[in-house]
């Protein structure tokens, strides 16, 4: 029953059916259930998916590693070619500053100890060296002109001793008839506009024989005298100072003056 006026009458409502409200319960119960268990079903494939997931990602980070590995390999490898590289460079330098010393020290054996005198620098050194080398090469030619000499020296004495003994009543030669026959004398051309004299002779004043030459309009080249057999070989190279004039050069003129002085001052 329910109220139908606005009175102090009772009214009853009859209440709805509690079957329903089991029926609800019962639902939400069995709604609750079938919730959980698709929570479960949902949290137990969202584990499978992240197994299948590590699995299938395991495999692609082995390459990763294998990445990793190789770099470590190679900068080891390439750290140790450098220092290979640093070894064998450390060996070449000291092979050569060994090299370098060792021709210092053979460099400064060779060379007169007033050369290389307070001087320490390698480049000095090698600068007094180039010097020495010039001057051996100067005295060298000395020796070779000295060697020249002698050979002219025995040609003229075979020669004139010869001549000598076939004709004793000649003098061994034209260039030296007016010398002793232990003294002789050669005038002959040397270049454009020179001559060369070879003097061998005993006792006469050598400074004679160069004044006449440089009165005789020569400039003075060279003058070597050089010893054989306890006798002595003077030659001497000589040019024409005045080179506006004409070379002409009077050998026999020459040769006469020149034998008039060595046989003035020539004991008989």
């Amino acid at each position: 029953m329910s109220p139908l006026h606005r009175s102090n009458e009772l009214c009853f409502q009859i209440s709805p059916n509690p079957q329903n409200k089991n029926e609800i319960f019962t639902e939400d119960q069995i709604l609750g259930h079938a919730s959980l268990e698709d929570n479960a079903f949902h949290v137990d494939n969202y584990k499978d998916i992240n197994v299948t997931t590590t699995s299938r990602r395991s495999p692609k980070s082995l390459p990763n590693d294998h990445n990793s590995n190789n770099t470590i390999v190679n900068q080891s490898s390439s750290t140790e070619c450098k220092s290979n590289k640093m070894m064998k460079h450390r060996d070449i330098e000291r092979q050569r500053r060994q090299e370098m010393s060792t021709l210092h020290a053979s460099l400064r054996s060779l060379l007169p100890l007033e050369l290389i005198k307070g001087k320490r620098s390698i480049s000095d050194h090698i600068n007094e060296g180039a010097r020495y080398i010039k001057q051996l090469q100067l005295k060298i030619k000395e020796l070779d002109a000295k060697r020249d000499h002698l050979k002219k020296y025995y040609y003229l004495s075979d020669s004139g001793s010869t001549e000598r003994t076939n004709h004793p009543g000649r003098p061994g030669s034209s260039r030296n008839s007016s010398t002793p026959q232990d003294h002789f004398l050669t005038v002959q051309p040397c270049g454009e506009c020179g001559v060369e004299i070879v003097i061998s002779a005993c006792g006469f004043p050598l400074s004679k024989v160069l004044q006449l030459v440089l009165e005789e309009g020569f400039g003075l080249v060279s003058c070597i005298s050089t010893e054989v057999n306890g006798r002595m070989l003077h030659t001497i190279k000589s040019e024409n100072s005045n080179i506006e004039s004409e070379c002409m050069i009077n050998i026999s003129a020459l040769e006469k003056k020149l034998n008039e002085v060595i046989t003035a001052d020539v004991p008989p």
